[in-house]
């Protein structure tokens, strides 16, 4: 079970820290994202953001999408941090109450943190327009696998397929890829600090110890070569349009 105010209390802190600076993953996702579906549709009457955290993706919404009405949610309050038109909503995206009459429900690497997103998806069904879309990136089970192996923690990933499959219910899936990206560091040390600036820490659920710490760091050498410690990312992408189901 995830901690959640763990989770957004690790989040916040990064946000306020080096986040910026250290989710590139993030980053590129966000971008990708946003340029793909600018080129579906580009303009929205009335947006929700969840999980905007920091607002790399808000950045790029606005940079490439036209929005009338831009709602922001996070589990944290970062109403102080983010210095743009928009209605914050703060709490839980699983459990807080969507506006209604949506045109877009988007998010970048939030959904892998939900507990069970079958009623998620049904949720953003009922809230969106006739036509809405759904826009968002989350990660695969070969995401930070090294982290896996050697700490024994991590999120239960969904596959590409699985999302699709939970999906085809209610959307018209008009945009979907899988990606893998290598990052490298020096140290094996130098993966924890990353991950934990990105707030993906709050997976392990604990503290290492200085000799859990020492068996990581010598367990982590399986995946040094000459580039240094690798750390694997495996994003994907979806962009969903809400089907027109008749009623009986």
């Amino acid at each position: 079970m995830i901690c959640k105010k763990r989770v957004g209390d690790l989040f916040l802190k990064s946000f306020k820290n080096d986040y910026q600076n250290e989710a590139e993953v993030q980053k590129r996702t966000a971008k990708q994202l946003a340029e793909k579906l600018s080129e579906i549709r580009s303009n929205y009457e009335s947006v929700l953001e969840l999980g905007c955290g920091s607002g790399i993706l808000t950045n790029e919404i606005s940079q490439n999408l036209n929005v009338n009405k831009l709602f922001l949610n996070d589990l944290s309050d970062v109403s102080e941090l983010l210095k743009v038109n928009a209605e914050f909503i703060h709490g839980d995206a699983e459990s807080i109450d969507y506006p209604e009459n949506l045109d877009l429900i988007i998010s970048n690497a939030v959904i892998q943190w939900f507990e069970d997103l079958k009623p998620h998806f049904e949720k953003v069904a009922e809230s969106l327009t006739e036509g809405g879309i759904i826009a968002f990136t989350t990660f695969g089970p070969k995401n930070m696998v090294e982290l896996r192996q050697t700490l024994n923690a991590g999120l239960n990933y969904l596959t590409k397929d699985e999302l699709i499959s939970q999906l085809s219910r209610k959307f018209k899936i008009l945009y979907a890829e899988e990606f893998e990206y290598k990052s490298y560091f020096k140290t094996a040390k130098g993966v924890l600090r990353h991950v934990q600036k990105t707030g993906v820490n709050g997976i392990t659920g604990t503290t290492l110890t200085k000799s859990k710490l020492q068996k990581f760091v010598n367990d982590y050498q399986e995946f040094e070569d000459e580039k240094g410690f690798e750390l694997t990312y495996n994003p994907i992408l979806v962009i969903a349009k809400k089907l027109h189901i008749k009623k009986a």
